[in-house]
Parts: C-alpha cells; structure tokens; sequence
C-alpha cells in the first residue's frame, strides 16, 4: 500500500472518530440542558408528570413531533412556551423514549419491549423501532 493511500484511510478514521465524540458530547450536552430545564421550549405533561424538552430535538427524531410542534407554534404567543397535556402514552415510556432520543441509550426488555415499540410507532420515532424491533 503507497503511503498516499494510507494517509486518507487514516485521516478518514480521525475525523469519523472526531465526529463520533463530538455527536456524543453535543448529546450530553443537550440532556444536560435538559435536566436542568435549560433552554427547553416545550413542556409534555403525561399523568400528571412534567417533561421539559427541546422542540428541536423532538422534531429532528420525530415526524409527528415535527407535525406537532409547526402546528402548535402557529398558535401560541412569541416568547410562549408550548405546553402540550396527552394521554396517549404512558408517563414511563415517555421518560424511556426521551432518554433514548437524548442520550442513544435504551433500556429495553422483553417486559417493556412491545409498549416502546408500539409508541415509537405511534410518535414516528424510526430509529427507536428499528432498535425495538431488532430486540424482538
């Protein structure tokens, strides 16, 4: 192998692994912000419980949040923050969908494995179906 060969495969290794962490530490960041209700613009409120998350986050992972959220912010006042109550999905899958969107981690069992699906498919949540149903 030249050395001109070599040089691209190995830069093209750096910059994927470079990418890689920052994906990552943009991730923790964001759940970060989260957490501590750090620049959220939407509250979820599901069996009483509060979720404060980005809509941009939720959009960028979900078409339905997409839909959800261009509809709703149609609606509200400037500097509003968007509440949206449901009661389509539980509270504790709610929690496992959002850590998975905002940390790529998912705790999935056969317990829980058909309801997260069934609520991936339900929010169109693609990504976290393929993980659910290659589980199953």
């Amino acid at each position: 192998m030249t050395r001109s060969a070599v040089l691209p495969s190995a830069l093209a290794k750096v910059l994927s692994l470079l990418l890689s962490l920052l994906s990552r530490k943009m991730l923790k960041e964001l759940n970060q912000q989260r957490r501590e209700k750090e620049f959220t613009d939407l509250k979820i409120i599901v069996e009483g419980k509060e979720f404060e998350v980005h809509q941009n986050v939720l959009a960028s992972c979900s078409l339905y949040f997409k839909d959800l959220v261009k509809r709703l912010s149609g609606e509200k006042r400037s500097g509003e923050k968007l509440e949206l109550t449901m009661t389509n999905i539980g509270a504790d899958v709610l929690e496992l969908l959002l850590e998975f969107v905002y940390t790529g981690s998912l705790i999935i069992d056969s317990a829980n494995a058909k309801t997260l699906l069934e609520a991936a498919n339900k929010f169109q949540f693609n990504t976290f179906c393929k993980v659910c149903v290659s589980f199953l």
